[in-house]
């Protein structure tokens, strides 16, 4: 990385103000059916968006002491370290149980922490494109916003776990500093503080963490190639001796924050869990969705429904619509184009920072080959094979939201290009101003899916308090419908009931589900059976009772 390239003094309130401004509009663009109706909207669906608020109640009930096992969440019940069966979202329950402990509802609370990332995913890509990659405030701030508010980030939002991104800026960022922290003890510790965030991210959203470290180690490859035996001899020579303890730094502070990964997921690990691979062909991308902005973006949508590229039949839509804007993947192509034919004149007269940019390129474009279907064949067959954490792995086009990361620094770092390079500084001036206007007008999509707190609140305060000798309950099955009808639904409902009547439910919905548990949609003529089956298994002989969650009404005994 580069030295220190802050702004002088003369420079820094311009890049404050266009940073305030610009971070202004997107989270009030991304934010405001919640932020100007009443508080009212929750990001994502009755299933997924309901089943991670109810792991952060979980861990609200953990951090207030009413929960003594951390491990096992009030679902699967009496499962125990079913928290390993799906995201911890630790990271998030911090802000949430603090706000929870100040008399938020679950709704605000949740909705608060994805605020939150958003602004620190902002800030967190200035800081980092500023210092590190010597970009421009301004452009380093068009670059946060392509970031934070990207297209895609507002296609993920019911999927909350993929805004754990916003945080690697700052593990990026704090390995930068380590390694040129001249200071021992400072190197050690702004190298342990990044492997610990690390370490957390992994612990909290796996899919997003995996793709950044797969991702940092394919761009680590074309990096040894691009920098030639030479300069990587002196690089790696760097790490190992005046640059060792940022090294020993950040692989104590991952291994501090990996203890509770192995801890939690270990067990599930050891039972053989994986992915079958019809299920990440299933979600695989085709070529074209590398700009399949979706269908809700206002600029493009039309015009690639036209041309087939946004054509969601029978596909899933949140997983697939996860593309680059087409300006945005205009002005990266443009800048490989540039920096690679400079690199094939004079490998050396290439900067560093335009050469980790070059290969952080390479990077995107391979991580999208790689989940292509060549005539029956995908080569993420062999990652998925032989990749240590690939085969829990289905969604592979996610990738996207870490890749952007690097698609924001390389179009920031355009923009600069433009300006210095410009023999107008006049006209420069205006092209890169017109330029960034319409890249961040690009990303004008509608949040994908949400559903009411107001609505929700009413929902469970309608449902009485379980009848006496009720210890554990399970839906009573066809249940009374309601809601939005979402998969998922028929579980998560009796979930959140669990974790805010504080009683354990047979049901429950996560990435894995456990053995012998076969009571997964109510409506089934099988599911009676399936509950009798799990509870007689488990031991279960007294306090079992059924709820009707919708109906709310109480049900001694099995079905």
């Amino acid at each position: 990385m580069t030295q220190n390239a802050l702004p002088d003094s003369s420079r820094r309130v311009e890049t404050l103000l266009l940073g305030i401004i610009l971070a202004t509009l997107g989270f009030c663009w991304i934010y405001r059916k919640w932020l100007f109706g009443h508080f009212d909207v929750v990001f994502g669906n009755e299933g997924d968006a309901q089943g991670m608020i109810v792991v952060l109640e979980h861990w609200h009930h953990v951090f207030s002491g009413a929960t003594p096992n951390w491990r096992s969440p009030p679902f699967f019940y009496p499962e125990p370290g079913v928290l390993g069966y799906t995201d911890t979202s630790i990271l998030y329950a911090l802000e949430y149980a603090a706000l929870r402990a100040l008399s938020f509802d679950p709704y605000v609370s949740f909705m608060t922490v994805l605020a939150t990332l958003s602004i620190l995913g902002f800030a967190g890509f200035m800081r980092l494109a500023i210092v590190d990659f010597e970009i421009s405030g301004p452009n380093a701030a068009v670059g946060a916003f392509l970031f934070a508010f990207a297209n895609m980030m507002t296609m993920k939002m019911e999927h909350a776990q993929s805004y754990c991104a916003m945080l690697l800026p700052f593990v990026i960022h704090m390995t930068a500093a380590a390694y040129r922290s001249r200071g021992r003890l400072h190197s050690i510790v702004l190298g342990f503080a990044a492997g610990l965030l690390l370490g957390l991210m992994l612990f909290s959203a796996y899919l997003i963490s995996w793709f950044f470290v797969t991702g940092m180690m394919l761009t680590a490859v074309f990096l040894l190639i691009l920098f030639g035996p030479r300069r990587t001899y002196l690089w790696v020579h760097d790490l190992l001796t005046t640059k060792r303890y940022a090294v020993l730094g950040l692989a104590a502070g991952l291994a501090v924050g990996l203890a509770p990964f192995f801890y939690t997921y270990l067990p599930v690990l050891l039972q053989g869990r994986r992915r079958a691979f019809s299920e990440v062909r299933e979600f695989s991308p085709r070529f074209a969705d590398i700009v399949n902005i979706g269908d809700i973006n206002w600029m493009w949508t039309k015009l690639f429904r036209t041309l087939g590229i946004s054509d969601l039949t029978r596909r899933p839509r949140a997983e697939v619509s996860l593309g680059y804007t087409p300006g945005v993947a205009a002005v990266c192509v443009l800048f490989m184009i540039v920096a690679w034919r400079r690199w094939c004149k004079n490998a050396v007269a290439l900067s560093a920072r335009d050469t980790v940019l070059l290969a952080i390129g390479f990077t995107m474009i391979t991580y999208w080959l790689l989940q292509l279907d060549y005539n029956g064949f995908m080569p993420w067959r062999i990652i998925w094979t032989i990749f240590p954490g690939a085969g829990a792995i289905r969604t592979t086009f996610r990738a996207q939201i870490v890749l952007n990361l690097g698609a924001a620094l390389i179009v920031a770092a355009a923009l600069d290009a433009l300006l210095l390079q410009g023999y107008n500084v006049g006209r420069a001036r205006i092209a890169a101003a017109a330029l960034a206007v319409f890249l961040v007008a690009e990303q004008t999509a509608d949040p994908a899916s949400a559903f009411s707190r107001s609505e929700q609140l009413a929902w469970q305060s309608r449902i009485p308090a379980p009848p006496d000798g009720c210890r554990y309950f399970y839906v009573t099955p066809k249940p009374t419908l309601g809601g939005s009808g979402v998969w998922g639904q028929d579980q998560t409902e009796p979930m959140i009931v669990a974790v805010m009547k504080q009683i354990p439910t047979v049901n429950g919905y996560s990435t894995w589900s456990p053995i012998g548990w076969n009571i997964r949609h109510p409506a089934d003529d099988s599911y009676p059976q399936g509950v009798r089956d799990w509870v007689t298994t488990r031991d279960l002989k007294e306090g079992i009772c059924g709820l009707d969650p919708r109906g709310g009404q109480w049900k001694i005994g099995l079905p």
